[in-house]
Protein backbone atom coordinates (compact mmCIF):
# COMPACT_ATOMS: atom_id res chain seq x y z
CA UNK A 1 0.00 0.00 0.00
CA UNK A 2 1.39 3.34 -1.10
CA UNK A 3 1.41 5.89 1.77
CA UNK A 4 0.75 9.67 1.41
CA UNK A 5 2.18 11.32 4.62
CA UNK A 6 1.40 15.72 5.14
CA UNK A 7 4.04 17.40 7.00
CA UNK A 8 2.56 20.37 9.17
CA UNK A 9 -1.02 19.08 8.67
CA UNK A 10 -1.78 18.94 5.34
CA UNK A 11 0.60 22.10 3.86
CA UNK A 12 3.18 19.97 2.27
CA UNK A 13 3.89 15.96 1.01
CA UNK A 14 6.87 14.22 2.36
CA UNK A 15 8.79 11.89 0.68
CA UNK A 16 6.19 8.84 1.18
CA UNK A 17 4.57 9.69 -1.98
CA UNK A 18 1.98 11.86 -3.19
CA UNK A 19 -1.74 11.59 -4.30
CA UNK A 20 -4.85 10.58 -2.87
CA UNK A 21 -7.12 7.51 -1.54
CA UNK A 22 -9.76 6.94 -4.68
CA UNK A 23 -12.78 6.88 -2.47
CA UNK A 24 -14.83 9.79 -3.17
CA UNK A 25 -15.69 11.51 0.81
CA UNK A 26 -19.39 11.77 -0.71
CA UNK A 27 -21.81 13.57 1.92
CA UNK A 28 -24.01 10.49 3.00
CA UNK A 29 -20.79 8.46 3.47
CA UNK A 30 -19.43 10.51 6.06
CA UNK A 31 -22.72 10.87 7.50
CA UNK A 32 -23.83 7.44 7.82
CA UNK A 33 -19.95 6.96 9.47
CA UNK A 34 -20.39 10.07 12.18
CA UNK A 35 -24.08 8.14 13.00
CA UNK A 36 -22.17 5.00 13.57
CA UNK A 37 -19.13 6.61 15.44
CA UNK A 38 -21.55 8.62 18.01
CA UNK A 39 -23.43 5.15 18.74
CA UNK A 40 -21.23 2.08 17.79
CA UNK A 41 -24.05 -0.67 19.20
CA UNK A 42 -22.51 -4.13 20.59
CA UNK A 43 -22.72 -7.29 19.66
CA UNK A 44 -22.22 -10.11 21.76
CA UNK A 45 -21.39 -13.47 20.63
CA UNK A 46 -18.86 -16.07 20.84
CA UNK A 47 -15.49 -16.03 18.04
CA UNK A 48 -12.73 -17.57 19.39
CA UNK A 49 -11.46 -15.39 22.15
CA UNK A 50 -13.62 -12.62 20.77
CA UNK A 51 -17.36 -12.27 22.58
CA UNK A 52 -17.83 -8.65 21.29
CA UNK A 53 -17.11 -6.35 18.88
CA UNK A 54 -19.46 -2.84 18.04
CA UNK A 55 -20.21 -1.86 14.73
CA UNK A 56 -17.67 0.39 14.22
CA UNK A 57 -15.02 -2.09 14.68
CA UNK A 58 -16.66 -4.13 11.64
CA UNK A 59 -17.25 -0.62 9.74
CA UNK A 60 -13.48 0.22 10.31
CA UNK A 61 -11.85 -3.01 8.99
CA UNK A 62 -14.36 -2.89 6.27
CA UNK A 63 -12.58 0.53 4.55
CA UNK A 64 -9.10 -1.42 5.49
CA UNK A 65 -9.96 -4.25 3.31
CA UNK A 66 -11.53 -1.51 0.70
CA UNK A 67 -8.20 0.13 0.86
CA UNK A 68 -6.09 -3.24 0.31
CA UNK A 69 -8.43 -3.81 -2.62
CA UNK A 70 -7.12 -0.05 -4.78
CA UNK A 71 -3.56 -0.58 -2.67
CA UNK A 72 -2.02 -0.88 -6.04
CA UNK A 73 -3.29 1.78 -8.04
CA UNK A 74 -3.98 4.38 -5.13
CA UNK A 75 -2.64 6.14 -2.00
CA UNK A 76 -3.75 6.30 1.76
CA UNK A 77 -3.20 9.46 3.44
CA UNK A 78 -1.73 8.85 7.16
CA UNK A 79 -0.98 12.87 8.15
CA UNK A 80 1.70 14.09 9.67
CA UNK A 81 4.31 11.70 10.03
CA UNK A 82 5.45 12.17 13.36
CA UNK A 83 1.78 11.76 14.51
CA UNK A 84 1.17 8.52 12.26
CA UNK A 85 4.41 7.35 13.68
CA UNK A 86 3.51 7.79 17.00
CA UNK A 87 -0.07 6.18 17.04
CA UNK A 88 1.93 3.50 15.37
CA UNK A 89 4.15 2.26 18.19
CA UNK A 90 1.68 0.81 20.21
CA UNK A 91 1.11 -1.58 17.64
CA UNK A 92 4.61 -2.50 16.67
CA UNK A 93 5.26 -3.10 20.72
CA UNK A 94 2.29 -4.98 21.32
CA UNK A 95 3.77 -7.42 18.45
CA UNK A 96 6.98 -7.31 19.83
CA UNK A 97 5.72 -8.17 23.02
CA UNK A 98 4.34 -11.80 21.88
CA UNK A 99 8.11 -12.61 22.01
CA UNK A 100 7.73 -12.81 25.95
CA UNK A 101 3.89 -12.42 26.45
CA UNK A 102 2.54 -14.45 29.35
CA UNK A 103 -0.60 -14.29 28.18
CA UNK A 104 -0.57 -14.78 24.26
CA UNK A 105 -4.71 -14.69 23.96
CA UNK A 106 -4.89 -11.70 25.65
CA UNK A 107 -1.72 -9.80 23.89
CA UNK A 108 -3.53 -10.95 20.67
CA UNK A 109 -6.19 -9.19 21.48
CA UNK A 110 -4.48 -6.00 22.25
CA UNK A 111 -3.00 -6.41 18.77
CA UNK A 112 -5.92 -6.39 17.21
CA UNK A 113 -7.70 -3.51 19.61
CA UNK A 114 -4.40 -0.98 18.75
CA UNK A 115 -4.94 -1.91 15.10
CA UNK A 116 -8.59 -1.09 15.50
CA UNK A 117 -7.85 2.70 17.12
CA UNK A 118 -5.21 3.15 14.54
CA UNK A 119 -7.90 2.66 11.82
CA UNK A 120 -10.23 4.84 13.68
CA UNK A 121 -7.63 8.04 13.07
CA UNK A 122 -6.99 6.56 9.61
CA UNK A 123 -10.79 6.17 8.17
CA UNK A 124 -12.20 9.88 8.79
CA UNK A 125 -9.19 11.28 7.63
CA UNK A 126 -8.56 9.34 4.58
CA UNK A 127 -13.32 9.69 4.43
CA UNK A 128 -12.59 13.63 4.52
CA UNK A 129 -9.30 14.17 2.69
CA UNK A 130 -10.71 16.50 0.12
CA UNK A 131 -13.74 17.98 2.09
CA UNK A 132 -14.05 21.41 2.61
CA UNK A 133 -13.47 22.59 6.13
CA UNK A 134 -16.74 23.55 6.66
CA UNK A 135 -18.67 19.67 6.11
CA UNK A 136 -15.87 18.36 8.59
CA UNK A 137 -16.69 20.89 11.08
CA UNK A 138 -20.57 20.17 10.37
CA UNK A 139 -19.57 16.24 10.83
CA UNK A 140 -18.03 16.80 14.25
CA UNK A 141 -20.47 19.33 15.39
CA UNK A 142 -22.85 16.71 14.44
CA UNK A 143 -20.97 13.81 16.17
CA UNK A 144 -20.90 16.35 19.53
CA UNK A 145 -24.44 16.86 19.26
CA UNK A 146 -25.77 13.08 19.36
CA UNK A 147 -23.18 12.25 21.25
CA UNK A 148 -24.57 14.66 24.19
CA UNK A 149 -28.05 13.88 23.08
CA UNK A 150 -27.75 10.21 23.26
CA UNK A 151 -27.09 9.90 27.01
CA UNK A 152 -29.75 12.91 28.21
CA UNK A 153 -32.11 10.65 26.82
CA UNK A 154 -30.78 7.43 28.28
CA UNK A 155 -30.55 9.26 31.57
CA UNK A 156 -34.73 10.14 31.26
CA UNK A 157 -35.20 6.64 30.35
CA UNK A 158 -35.43 6.16 26.93
CA UNK A 159 -34.57 2.62 25.75
CA UNK A 160 -31.63 2.12 24.28
CA UNK A 161 -29.51 -0.92 25.67
CA UNK A 162 -30.41 -4.20 24.06
CA UNK A 163 -31.69 -5.55 27.56
CA UNK A 164 -33.91 -2.13 27.20
CA UNK A 165 -35.11 -3.83 23.71
CA UNK A 166 -35.84 -6.95 25.51
CA UNK A 167 -33.16 -8.77 23.02
CA UNK A 168 -30.85 -10.08 25.58
CA UNK A 169 -31.03 -10.57 29.29
CA UNK A 170 -30.51 -8.03 31.92
CA UNK A 171 -26.77 -7.47 32.35
CA UNK A 172 -25.22 -8.66 28.60
CA UNK A 173 -23.97 -5.04 28.18
CA UNK A 174 -26.66 -2.82 29.63
CA UNK A 175 -25.36 0.07 32.04
CA UNK A 176 -28.96 -0.25 33.16
CA UNK A 177 -27.97 -3.75 35.03
CA UNK A 178 -25.97 -2.08 37.08
CA UNK A 179 -27.05 -2.37 40.66
CA UNK A 180 -24.94 0.83 42.03
CA UNK A 181 -27.83 3.72 42.18
CA UNK A 182 -25.39 6.40 42.32
CA UNK A 183 -23.37 5.49 39.07
CA UNK A 184 -26.94 5.03 37.08
CA UNK A 185 -28.02 8.29 37.96
CA UNK A 186 -24.82 10.27 36.50
CA UNK A 187 -24.93 11.06 32.64
CA UNK A 188 -23.72 7.90 30.73
CA UNK A 189 -24.37 6.50 27.58
CA UNK A 190 -25.23 3.27 26.40
CA UNK A 191 -22.85 3.16 23.64
CA UNK A 192 -19.95 5.05 24.68
CA UNK A 193 -19.67 4.27 28.04
CA UNK A 194 -19.94 4.83 31.70
CA UNK A 195 -19.81 8.60 32.78
CA UNK A 196 -15.77 8.54 33.00
CA UNK A 197 -15.65 7.23 29.25
CA UNK A 198 -18.14 9.53 28.23
CA UNK A 199 -16.35 11.99 29.79
CA UNK A 200 -13.39 12.23 28.05
CA UNK A 201 -14.58 12.14 24.66
CA UNK A 202 -16.91 15.28 25.39
CA UNK A 203 -13.76 17.02 26.54
CA UNK A 204 -11.76 16.48 23.33
CA UNK A 205 -14.98 18.50 21.90
CA UNK A 206 -15.36 21.11 24.31
CA UNK A 207 -11.87 22.17 24.29
CA UNK A 208 -12.22 22.11 19.64
CA UNK A 209 -15.08 24.19 19.52
CA UNK A 210 -13.54 26.78 22.22
CA UNK A 211 -10.54 27.06 19.70
CA UNK A 212 -13.29 27.44 16.38
CA UNK A 213 -15.24 30.04 18.20
CA UNK A 214 -11.81 32.21 19.31
CA UNK A 215 -10.94 31.45 16.05
CA UNK A 216 -13.87 31.72 13.19
CA UNK A 217 -15.81 34.45 15.49
CA UNK A 218 -18.98 32.65 15.40
CA UNK A 219 -21.32 32.55 17.88
CA UNK A 220 -22.84 28.60 17.43
CA UNK A 221 -19.32 27.17 18.07
CA UNK A 222 -19.52 29.04 21.87
CA UNK A 223 -22.61 27.36 22.20
CA UNK A 224 -21.24 23.87 21.02
CA UNK A 225 -18.50 24.04 23.45
CA UNK A 226 -20.98 25.23 26.40
CA UNK A 227 -22.80 21.70 25.50
CA UNK A 228 -19.81 19.61 25.32
CA UNK A 229 -19.09 21.34 28.82
CA UNK A 230 -22.53 20.53 30.35
CA UNK A 231 -22.17 17.09 29.26
CA UNK A 232 -18.90 16.67 30.67
CA UNK A 233 -20.61 18.34 34.19
CA UNK A 234 -23.01 15.91 34.34
CA UNK A 235 -20.92 12.99 33.88
CA UNK A 236 -19.63 14.03 37.45
CA UNK A 237 -16.12 12.51 36.59
CA UNK A 238 -14.29 14.25 38.63
CA UNK A 239 -10.79 13.58 37.38
CA UNK A 240 -11.70 14.66 33.93
CA UNK A 241 -13.96 17.97 35.10
CA UNK A 242 -10.60 18.91 37.30
CA UNK A 243 -8.14 18.10 34.57
CA UNK A 244 -10.78 19.97 31.90
CA UNK A 245 -10.70 22.64 34.02
CA UNK A 246 -7.25 23.27 34.19
CA UNK A 247 -6.18 22.30 30.61
CA UNK A 248 -8.95 25.35 29.61
CA UNK A 249 -7.80 28.12 31.77
CA UNK A 250 -4.51 27.74 30.48
CA UNK A 251 -5.94 27.85 27.12
CA UNK A 252 -7.67 30.60 27.98
CA UNK A 253 -5.16 32.58 29.92
CA UNK A 254 -2.40 31.82 26.67
CA UNK A 255 -4.95 34.23 24.76
CA UNK A 256 -4.61 37.00 26.81
CA UNK A 257 -8.03 38.14 26.27
CA UNK A 258 -10.06 39.76 29.10
CA UNK A 259 -13.56 39.37 27.38
CA UNK A 260 -12.72 35.81 26.77
CA UNK A 261 -11.48 34.84 30.15
CA UNK A 262 -14.70 37.35 31.22
CA UNK A 263 -17.15 34.64 29.12
CA UNK A 264 -14.91 31.54 30.49
CA UNK A 265 -16.11 32.16 34.11
CA UNK A 266 -19.48 33.20 33.24
CA UNK A 267 -19.60 30.14 31.54
CA UNK A 268 -17.79 28.20 34.18
CA UNK A 269 -21.02 29.92 36.97
CA UNK A 270 -23.36 28.56 35.35
CA UNK A 271 -21.65 25.00 34.56
CA UNK A 272 -21.62 24.45 38.43
CA UNK A 273 -24.89 25.52 39.21
CA UNK A 274 -26.13 23.12 36.68
CA UNK A 275 -24.29 20.26 38.11
CA UNK A 276 -25.68 20.87 41.53
CA UNK A 277 -29.37 21.54 40.37
CA UNK A 278 -28.51 18.06 38.63
CA UNK A 279 -27.24 16.56 42.18
CA UNK A 280 -30.02 18.21 43.88
CA UNK A 281 -32.47 16.20 41.26
CA UNK A 282 -31.13 13.06 42.16
CA UNK A 283 -30.92 13.49 45.92
CA UNK A 284 -34.73 14.21 45.72
CA UNK A 285 -35.19 10.69 43.89
CA UNK A 286 -32.99 9.06 47.50
CA UNK A 287 -29.58 9.10 45.42
CA UNK A 288 -26.95 11.54 47.34
CA UNK A 289 -25.13 12.22 44.39
CA UNK A 290 -22.98 15.06 46.44
CA UNK A 291 -21.70 12.61 49.23
CA UNK A 292 -21.19 10.35 46.36
CA UNK A 293 -18.82 12.43 44.34
CA UNK A 294 -17.08 15.01 47.06
CA UNK A 295 -17.54 13.01 50.36
CA UNK A 296 -16.80 9.27 49.94
CA UNK A 297 -12.86 8.70 49.71
CA UNK A 298 -13.17 4.88 48.76
CA UNK A 299 -12.57 5.65 45.17
CA UNK A 300 -9.75 7.09 45.18
CA UNK A 301 -7.88 4.93 47.73
CA UNK A 302 -9.10 1.77 45.60
CA UNK A 303 -7.35 4.23 42.69
CA UNK A 304 -4.07 4.45 45.41
CA UNK A 305 -4.06 0.81 46.03
CA UNK A 306 -4.01 0.14 42.07
CA UNK A 307 -0.86 2.39 41.97
CA UNK A 308 1.14 0.63 44.31
CA UNK A 309 -0.07 -2.85 42.71
CA UNK A 310 1.37 -1.16 39.68
CA UNK A 311 4.79 -0.15 40.72
CA UNK A 312 5.22 -3.45 42.48
CA UNK A 313 4.40 -5.25 39.25
CA UNK A 314 6.77 -3.53 37.27
CA UNK A 315 9.41 -4.02 39.89
CA UNK A 316 8.67 -7.81 39.69
CA UNK A 317 9.29 -7.51 35.85
CA UNK A 318 11.47 -4.69 34.82
CA UNK A 319 13.17 -5.60 31.76
CA UNK A 320 10.13 -6.87 29.09
CA UNK A 321 7.20 -6.68 31.66
CA UNK A 322 4.16 -9.08 31.37
CA UNK A 323 3.30 -8.64 27.28
CA UNK A 324 0.41 -6.09 25.82
CA UNK A 325 -3.01 -6.68 27.38
CA UNK A 326 -2.10 -8.03 30.52
CA UNK A 327 -4.80 -6.83 32.10
CA UNK A 328 -7.74 -7.88 29.30
CA UNK A 329 -8.13 -10.93 30.43
CA UNK A 330 -8.15 -10.15 34.17
CA UNK A 331 -11.49 -9.31 36.64
CA UNK A 332 -11.57 -5.82 36.66
CA UNK A 333 -12.45 -5.65 40.51
CA UNK A 334 -9.12 -6.91 40.75
CA UNK A 335 -5.96 -4.50 41.83
CA UNK A 336 -4.23 -6.25 39.21
CA UNK A 337 -6.19 -5.27 36.38
CA UNK A 338 -6.01 -1.94 34.39
CA UNK A 339 -4.56 0.46 36.63
CA UNK A 340 -5.96 3.86 35.66
CA UNK A 341 -3.08 5.04 35.06
CA UNK A 342 -2.17 4.53 31.02
CA UNK A 343 1.76 5.30 31.61
CA UNK A 344 2.06 2.89 34.57
CA UNK A 345 0.32 0.34 32.71
CA UNK A 346 2.88 0.77 29.31
CA UNK A 347 5.77 -0.12 32.05
CA UNK A 348 3.94 -3.34 33.71
CA UNK A 349 3.32 -4.55 29.85
CA UNK A 350 6.36 -3.92 28.00
CA UNK A 351 9.19 -3.25 30.51
CA UNK A 352 11.03 -0.02 30.96
CA UNK A 353 12.49 -0.10 27.53
CA UNK A 354 9.69 -0.70 25.46
CA UNK A 355 7.34 0.48 27.67
CA UNK A 356 9.20 4.26 27.68
CA UNK A 357 8.97 4.00 23.98
CA UNK A 358 5.71 4.04 24.07
CA UNK A 359 5.18 6.30 26.42
CA UNK A 360 7.23 8.89 24.62
CA UNK A 361 5.09 8.16 21.61
CA UNK A 362 1.96 9.02 23.42
CA UNK A 363 2.83 12.39 25.01
CA UNK A 364 4.64 13.54 21.38
CA UNK A 365 0.92 13.31 19.77
CA UNK A 366 0.38 16.96 20.64
CA UNK A 367 3.77 18.14 19.01
CA UNK A 368 2.51 18.48 15.42
CA UNK A 369 -0.81 20.31 16.46
CA UNK A 370 1.33 22.78 18.30
CA UNK A 371 4.35 23.29 15.75
CA UNK A 372 0.95 24.02 13.26
CA UNK A 373 0.46 26.81 15.82
CA UNK A 374 3.67 28.80 15.51
CA UNK A 375 1.66 31.40 13.31
CA UNK A 376 -0.75 33.58 15.37
CA UNK A 377 -3.61 33.39 12.67
CA UNK A 378 -6.99 31.52 12.74
CA UNK A 379 -5.65 28.31 11.72
CA UNK A 380 -3.00 28.47 14.16
CA UNK A 381 -6.00 28.98 17.16
CA UNK A 382 -7.09 26.07 15.96
CA UNK A 383 -4.43 23.69 15.49
CA UNK A 384 -2.82 25.09 19.65
CA UNK A 385 -6.62 23.76 20.95
CA UNK A 386 -6.50 20.68 19.18
CA UNK A 387 -2.99 20.12 20.68
CA UNK A 388 -4.78 21.01 24.40
CA UNK A 389 -7.56 18.58 24.22
CA UNK A 390 -4.64 15.74 23.46
CA UNK A 391 -2.98 17.20 26.80
CA UNK A 392 -6.28 17.08 28.25
CA UNK A 393 -6.56 13.45 27.10
CA UNK A 394 -2.83 12.64 27.76
CA UNK A 395 -3.63 14.23 31.58
CA UNK A 396 -6.87 12.28 32.18
CA UNK A 397 -5.02 9.12 31.20
CA UNK A 398 -3.37 9.60 34.36
CA UNK A 399 -6.02 8.62 36.32
CA UNK A 400 -8.31 7.19 33.68
CA UNK A 401 -8.64 4.00 31.57
CA UNK A 402 -9.16 6.38 28.36
CA UNK A 403 -6.13 4.88 26.62
CA UNK A 404 -6.84 1.04 27.95
CA UNK A 405 -10.81 0.68 26.99
CA UNK A 406 -12.00 0.05 23.81
CA UNK A 407 -14.40 2.85 23.08
CA UNK A 408 -12.61 5.92 24.54
CA UNK A 409 -9.18 4.84 22.67
CA UNK A 410 -11.55 4.64 19.65
CA UNK A 411 -13.13 7.93 20.16
CA UNK A 412 -9.79 9.31 20.19
CA UNK A 413 -8.55 8.08 17.72
CA UNK A 414 -11.36 9.40 15.76
CA UNK A 415 -11.14 13.12 17.03
CA UNK A 416 -7.36 12.93 15.97
CA UNK A 417 -8.89 12.05 12.14
CA UNK A 418 -10.86 14.36 11.99
CA UNK A 419 -8.72 17.16 13.33
CA UNK A 420 -6.03 16.55 10.94
CA UNK A 421 -8.25 16.57 7.87
CA UNK A 422 -9.86 19.71 9.20
CA UNK A 423 -6.63 21.57 9.74
CA UNK A 424 -5.09 20.47 6.40
CA UNK A 425 -8.32 21.30 4.73
CA UNK A 426 -8.47 25.17 6.62
CA UNK A 427 -4.79 25.18 5.15
CA UNK A 428 -5.64 24.28 1.81
CA UNK A 429 -7.88 26.25 1.29
CA UNK A 430 -5.83 29.28 2.66
CA UNK A 431 -3.28 28.54 -0.10
CA UNK A 432 -6.24 28.30 -2.79
CA UNK A 433 -7.15 31.70 -2.06
CA UNK A 434 -3.39 32.80 -1.56
CA UNK A 435 -3.39 31.54 -5.46
CA UNK A 436 -6.81 33.07 -6.09
CA UNK A 437 -8.65 29.54 -6.84
CA UNK A 438 -11.69 29.39 -5.29
CA UNK A 439 -12.00 26.42 -3.22
CA UNK A 440 -15.04 23.92 -3.77
CA UNK A 441 -15.53 20.44 -3.13
CA UNK A 442 -17.45 19.08 -5.77
CA UNK A 443 -18.75 15.84 -4.03
CA UNK A 444 -20.75 18.08 -1.38
CA UNK A 445 -21.13 21.06 -3.14
CA UNK A 446 -20.20 23.12 0.00
CA UNK A 447 -17.86 26.17 0.24
CA UNK A 448 -14.94 26.55 2.83
CA UNK A 449 -15.63 28.43 6.45
CA UNK A 450 -14.34 32.01 5.75
CA UNK A 451 -12.02 32.40 8.63
CA UNK A 452 -12.11 36.23 9.85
Amino acid sequence: MHLRADDRLGVRDSRLGVGTLALPPRRCVALGFVFVAAMPVRLWFTLGPFNTLTILDIVLWLFAGGWLVVSRTKRLSVGPPSLFLALCTPVVVAMLSLGWTHDTIATGKAIFYSSTVLLAYLVPLNLHRQCTSQLIARMMVLFLLVTVMVPFLYWLGVPFGWSDLGVLPAGAGDLRSSTDAVRSARLDSPFLGRSNDLAATLALYMLFFTGLSLAIRRARYARLAFVGALGLVLTLSRGVILAAGTVMAMALLKQRRFKNLLKAATAAGVLVLAGYFFMVAANHSGIDLLADRLLDPSNISNRMERLTTAVHMIGNAPLLGYGGGRFIRKNVATLDSAFHNTYLEQWAAYGLLFGSIVVIALLTLPWPFFRSAGKQDAIGTVARFIGYAIVLFLLICTNQTANEAAIPSLMFRLFLGYAVAYVGALRREQRQAQEGATPHDGATGYRPCQLE
